[in-house]
């Protein structure tokens, strides 16, 4: 007999201590931020920019070598958000914000497991390990969202297999209009949504499935309700044919050999799957088994995927450790004692990791050009900064008025033209001639670029600024 033709049985109260512990777990993952993120810095000066002019850039308005092409800032909700947040309230804060959001995906994780009849003690464990291997999507990034609106769709999809209605033509449509102002992955989601439903169509509840596809239907149409329409879907087409993306970590393929974090968690996440789906003497859904393989093939793709490879892998998992054939249906039942409890104990825990891993401006200026920037804003007037990958996002961040960038975080912007161009002159090739065609007045370089050490002793070049791990140089003719 399959899963589709069980029969719901309701449980009683689902213990409380093991949900609350998880959260608290979540929590404590989500506010240890990465290390370091680039893409930070463009995320804020693209909000700064929409909060001061009142309007989202169609072109870019942060470079020289892209300047009047088109630009889809695809986080641009996020974007003013996460801005309005750090100047208002500072960067813990925004931090403590995804925090939550990440918090609130694992929390939707552990409620298809126990909803399945997966003891809660055991929930915990799964999702303590999953939360673990999503680790790299943290921080004050989009992808957090992205990650929390992915699982609010699966367990949608999931309620309305068991229990099908037409809240799904409401509640469905509205959240992917949500999740194209958060972030551009909301086009993934549709292609997540459609496989999802194509293993349903198997399942032969034709109520179910047409009514879940006039939802996916609608879902489209609210994509496409954003400031960018159509070029949201070409944005994401153009950005996975970048052959620029090699060059970005989070972008590499895992690797088995050597094989390191997050590589390995994707990795453990494949033997799971196939120990559950080996020992399972129960077969799973097709729908499950299409997200959950699909999702991983994306994760082999580049390791910024594991994540979504974790929380698609739920299902799945709920699927293989369901007890017989019924489906399970446990309550939670929560009184504003338990809200407030719970909170309290967020709060407790978000107070004592405020300073971790040490005082946040400490953090960011270990790794961004901040003595650099501040020295080329004294200029007053604006200057052709040649910048890298690593090094252009804190420029535009921090001289808006005046810096403008040769490229930064942001390849879909740029192209691979840019980017190889940028990559030779770092390398010390061809810098001079790249230099003279863009007329760069400044640079702002890693201290193990190559051109750092060429420039440093060029006698047209001078230092003008040195932090831990960033060199700015300026020509020597140009006075302040």
């Amino acid at each position: 007999m399959s899963l589709e033709k069980g029969k719901i049985v309701e449980q009683g109260t689902m213990d409380l201590f093991p949900a609350v512990v998880l959260l608290l777990l979540a929590l404590a993952i989500g506010f240890m931020p990465l290390p370091w993120d680039p893409d930070l810095w463009f995320h804020l000066a693209d909000g700064a920019y929409i909060l001061t002019h009142g309007t989202i850039p169609k072109t870019d308005p942060f470079s020289f070598t892209a300047a009047g092409q088109l630009w889809v800032p695809h986080s641009w909700l996020f974007d003013v958000g996460a801005a309005a947040v750090w100047t208002h309230w500072g960067p813990r804060a925004a931090e403590a914000v995804m925090a939550v959001a990440f918090m609130l995906t694992v929390a939707i994780s552990f409620s298809i497991l126990v909803n399945r009849g997966v003891n809660p003690v055991w929930a915990v464990a799964i999702c303590l390990g999953l939360a673990i291997a999503a680790g790299n999507t943290r921080g004050i990034r989009p992808q957090v969202f992205s990650l929390l609106m992915c699982n609010l769709m699966i367990i949608l999809l999931v309620k309305h297999q068991y229990r099908p209605g037409v809240r799904l033509l409401v509640f469905m449509p509205a959240l992917f209009l949500i999740w194209a102002q958060l972030h551009g992955a909301a086009v993934m989601g549709l292609v997540v949504a459609g496989v999802w439903l194509a293993g349903r169509v198997l399942s032969k509840n034709w109520k179910e499935v047409l009514i879940g596809a006039g939802a996916l239907g609608l879902s489209v149409i609210a994509t496409l309700i954003t400031p960018h329409q159509i070029n949201l879907f070409q944005y994401m087409a153009l950005t996975m044919k970048l052959g620029a993306l090699a060059h970005t970590q989070e972008w590499q393929p895992p690797r088995l050999l050597p094989v390191g974090k997050p590589d390995v968690y994707l990795f453990l996440l494949i033997a799971a799957v196939m120990v559950l789906l080996s020992r399972s003497g129960r077969r799973v859904g097709w729908a499950p088994l299409g997200v959950c393989t699909a999702l991983i093939l994306l994760g082999l793709t580049g390791v910024r995927h594991i994540p979504l490879a974790c929380i698609g892998a739920v299902p799945l998992i709920a699927d293989a450790l369901a007890k017989g054939e019924e489906i399970s249906i446990r309550k939670l039942s929560l009184s504003w004692k338990s809200y407030a409890i719970t909170a309290g104990a967020a709060l407790i825990l978000l107070a004592g990791l405020w300073r971790y891993p040490d005082e946040i401006h400490k953090r960011y200026a270990s790794r961004e050009p901040i003595n650099g920037v501040k020295a080329l804003s004294t200029f007053q007037r604006p200057l052709r900064v040649f910048t890298t990958h690593n090094t252009g996002s804190y420029v535009l961040f921090g001289g808006p008025k005046y810096l403008k960038v040769f490229i930064d975080s942001r390849p879909d912007v740029y192209g691979d033209k840019h980017f190889s161009e940028a990559l030779a002159a770092m390398n010390g090739q061809n810098w001079e001639a790249i230099f003279i065609k863009w007329n760069i007045d400044a640079a702002v370089l890693q201290r193990q670029d190559k051109l750092t050490g060429i420039l440093s002793n060029h006698p047209n070049w001078k230092v003008l600024a040195n932090d831990p791990a960033t060199v700015t140089l300026i020509r020597t003719e140009l006075k302040n």
